[in-house]
């Protein structure tokens, strides 16, 4: 998703910046943003048609109608995606939030609890003796699963082992077509989405001839055959539960490995 390059963008500058005054306006009013213009983006954030020319280009987009309808597609919440909510779940939520928080609780704890019966000890051994005898280690997920990569690339580092992280899709890109058959590549992915939202990241890596790693809560994915290691931490693929599954396990694996390897 381009928006999240907006999102790091306004993360790294101050926020009186050009563009960061642009994404400002874009991210705050997208219910409104289909009927802009470049000339009226342009009077609304004080800047010259030219500078939101450029800004389109600049975030990935051809042009400034195609970075419009893009972000107003993306910026189009879906409760049962975005927030893992059922209208029957909105029902609960208004009627009785105490009675929600409970069976949204009690979906967490079950999803931990599956999880703690279904890690292999050993398959997480040999993942970490894997990134124990590796320098050259990337790390690749979409969406929600980037921050949980980025907790273990930051946990990694305290146990002074270094693992790169692309924030976005160009940079996640980038590190894959710098990979060769030496690299290690570590795939996040707790229902699948990185093979289908990042695709064209997925088949730089598989030309880099890297060794590749999957940690996912699903059962079914699609691309398992072309992994060289799989780690289902799952039985069940219930996107209710969310990451607690990946973030569990990803918090288990900085643990062994200061345990294996720490001095």
């Amino acid at each position: 998703m381009r928006k999240n390059g907006m999102l790091k963008y306004i993360n790294e500058h101050d926020k009186d910046d050009t563009y960061c005054r642009i994404i400002d306006y874009l991210l705050r009013n997208r219910q409104v943003i289909t009927n802009l213009s470049v000339s009226k983006l342009a009077e609304l954030t004080f800047v010259s048609p030219s500078t939101v020319t450029r800004f389109s280009k600049h975030f990935g987009y051809r042009s400034f109608q195609e970075m419009i309808y893009s972000l107003s597609d993306e910026l189009t919440p879906s409760a049962n995606f975005t927030y893992r909510l059922s209208k029957s779940d909105f029902d609960v939520l208004k009627e009785n939030p105490k009675k929600f928080l409970e069976i949204y609780g009690n979906e967490v704890i079950d999803a931990i609890k599956d999880s703690i019966e279904n890690i292999s000890i050993n398959e997480a051994d040999i993942l970490l003796q894997k990134i124990y005898s590796n320098n050259q280690i990337y790390l690749y997920g979409y969406s929600s699963a980037v921050d949980v990569a980025k907790s273990f690339q930051s946990g990694m580092l305290l146990n002074g082992k270094l693992v790169y992280l692309g924030n976005d899709e160009e940079q996640q890109e980038a590190f894959a077509r710098s990979m060769n058959e030496k690299s290690l590549a570590i795939i996040f992915s707790s229902f699948g989405g990185f093979f289908s939202q990042n695709n064209a990241v997925w088949k730089e890596i598989l030309k880099s001839g890297a060794q590749t790693v999957l940690i996912t809560q699903s059962t079914n994915i699609r691309n398992s055959t072309e992994i060289d290691y799989l780690i289902n931490i799952a039985s069940v693929a219930d996107i209710k539960r969310g990451n607690y599954s990946l973030i569990f396990f990803t918090e288990y694996l900085m643990s062994r490995y200061v345990q294996l390897f720490g001095s």
